[in-house]
């Protein structure tokens, strides 16, 4: 039987689980590409404390499967943040499905471009996608990202 998949918006009470799945994926993913240090900072970036302002700012969203959480993405204008899939449910086509689906939203409010910050172990899942490398930003407490963007919804005249 194929697994029920839901994308929903993320609700307080999903702020737990969400930041256990992101770290996880931190600690077990993104620590190929980056520090101890760097992962350490990021897991408490995406504390449960500061999940809730990012709701404030952002529109994120749960991808959930059979019920549980597999993924999350955050959107504010054009640019998406916080793509986390989880260990679980990696290399089975959630990262794109939630990157279609963001990318969809922007579109629909007519931005032209989607744009966002590409970690280090992402940036070729991002490439794949279409998003092209237009620059990059140092940062030592955080870690060194890729900016990527990519055209939405271009019309052939």
């Amino acid at each position: 039987m194929a697994p029920v998949e839901k994308i929903r918006r993320l609700r307080r009470r999903d702020i737990i689980p969400v930041c256990r799945l992101i770290e996880e994926v931190l600690k077990r993913v993104n620590i190929r590409d980056y520090s101890e240090t760097v992962i350490s900072n990021l897991v408490e970036l995406y504390s449960p404390e500061n999940f809730k302002r990012y709701l404030k700012s952002r529109k994120c969203f749960l991808l959930e499967v059979d019920g549980e959480p597999a993924g999350t993405i955050c959107i504010r204008e054009n640019k998406i943040y916080t793509l986390f899939v989880s260990v679980n449910y990696q290399g089975k086509g959630y990262g794109r499905r939630l990157m279609k689906f963001a990318e969809n939203k922007i579109s629909k409010k007519g931005y032209e471009r989607s744009r966002l910050l590409a970690s280090l172990t992402a940036f070729k899942f991002y490439e794949r996608l279409g998003y092209i490398k237009i620059g990059y930003e140092q940062d030592k407490d955080y870690g060194d990202v890729v900016v990527m963007e990519k055209p939405l919804n271009l019309k052939i005249l």
